[in-house]
């Protein structure tokens, strides 16, 4: 069974680490999961790393002037992106097995 996991403020300390245990769970092969959303106040260029290589569904910025280059950096990835105090709410509710 796969889980949907999001991971809200992924660039900060606790979802940096968050992120680092998923990418050892996944080459360990302990559990299947899927990253449903990765949320960051205003970091576009790391957000858009780690979704990448999260296989995130969306990566949401809450800064609006980031959505640009966050766009820019997704682009052809196949990683929804979008910006602001309510995508952050919208990624937040998306159903997901566990939220960090």
């Amino acid at each position: 069974m796969t889980r949907k996991i999001s991971v809200l403020g992924s660039t900060g300390s606790i979802g940096k680490s968050t992120l680092d245990v998923l990418a050892q769970v996944r080459r360990a092969g302990q559990f299947e999961f899927a990253v449903e959303a990765l949320t960051a106040r205003n970091s576009a260029a790391a957000l858009a790393e780690q979704a990448v290589a999260m296989g995130a569904r969306i990566a949401v910025v809450e800064d609006e002037t980031a959505l640009e280059e966050l766009r820019e950096r997704l682009k052809g990835t196949g990683v929804e992106a979008a910006a602001g105090r309510n995508a952050v709410i919208e990624a937040a509710a998306r159903p997901a097995d566990w939220t960090m």
